[in-house]
């Protein structure tokens, strides 16, 4: 039976119409027998079912399509600034799963990291034994689904975890950017979490004016905040997390957000399950 780890291992295959990859995808019409149902190709060593759309799209080779033989990897948010979302993808949180009659714990990867945290927005108290370091992406739907799920975990934890929120831009992700330089506005009036927690709620208003307009529904001064939006502050510390994410995360063996790391070192988990585990074994 395969295990959590070689689920989490196993990577879609990645086609491609066009250039050298020609040879991994020879498609064969066969319109005279299945019509506008679809079509047959050969897939990576297969002759494989393809629907309309998906063949259109490997014909032209404008996006990638996985191989529907294997399952594609459940992905947890991961991804961070620039040069860490071409090399990750966004991944939302599994449902726990059961090994041995008990949920898998996840583990760590790579060395302890140290993070710059003045500044950054925080819950729970500074003296906790553990600190979670969390990186994430307004825009990301994956973040989104891990939001209310570290909001619980923290919950069952209050008083003995610290939560460090940091800031991960996409490139993709064209309204990221002012998302997060609006959240750090946001924390000046004391309400980091409050506005966070409404972003990811409405990824696709994240313009400008949906920033001021939330700020202003959540009773901020809505002049200060559109200062404090444009200050050289924000856009320090929005700068800064970029970077270290860029040297703890793109470059890693897991590139991807979210990204979590219990006391510097990262946990690589693919559910809020193993998580939690990981921080009760560490406090």
């Amino acid at each position: 039976m395969a295990t959590e780890s070689d689920h989490r291992r196993r990577e879609p295959e990645r086609l491609y119409a066009g250039g050298t990859d020609n040879k991994l995808l020879i498609a064969l019409l066969a319109g005279a027998v299945f019509g506008s149902v679809g079509t047959y190709a050969y897939l990576s060593g297969n002759y494989r079912f393809v629907a309309p759309d998906r063949y259109d799209q490997l014909v032209r080779g404008t996006v990638p399509v996985a191989d529907t033989a294997v399952a594609p990897r459940p992905q947890a948010t991961q991804e961070t600034p620039r040069q860490a979302p071409e090399r990750s993808s966004e991944q939302a949180p599994r449902q726990q799963t059961q090994s041995r009659g008990g949920p898998a714990t996840g583990d760590y990867i790579g060395g302890v990291e140290k993070f710059d945290l003045k500044d950054s927005a925080t819950q729970g108290p500074e003296n906790a034994s553990v600190t979670l370091v969390e990186f994430s992406d307004f825009e990301c739907s994956a973040c989104a689904h891990w939001e209310p799920e570290i909001k619980r975990l923290m919950d069952e934890r209050a008083g003995k975890v610290r939560l460090v929120y940091k800031h991960a831009i996409l490139p993709d992700h064209i309204n990221s950017r002012n998302a997060a330089l609006a959240a750090e506005a946001a924390k000046k009036q004391g309400k980091f979490w409050e506005y966070s927690a409404e972003l990811f709620k409405d990824q696709k208003s994240l313009q400008r004016e949906d920033l001021v307009r939330l700020a202003g529904q959540l009773g901020l001064d809505v002049t200060k905040f559109k200062a404090d939006m444009d200050a050289k502050e924000a856009k320090d510390i929005v700068d800064r997390d970029v970077r270290e994410g860029e040297r703890s995360i793109a470059g890693s063996e897991k590139a991807g957000v979210p990204a979590f790391f219990i006391n510097g070192r990262r946990a690589d988990v693919a559910s809020p399950g193993q998580l939690a585990a990981l921080l009760d074994k560490a406090l």
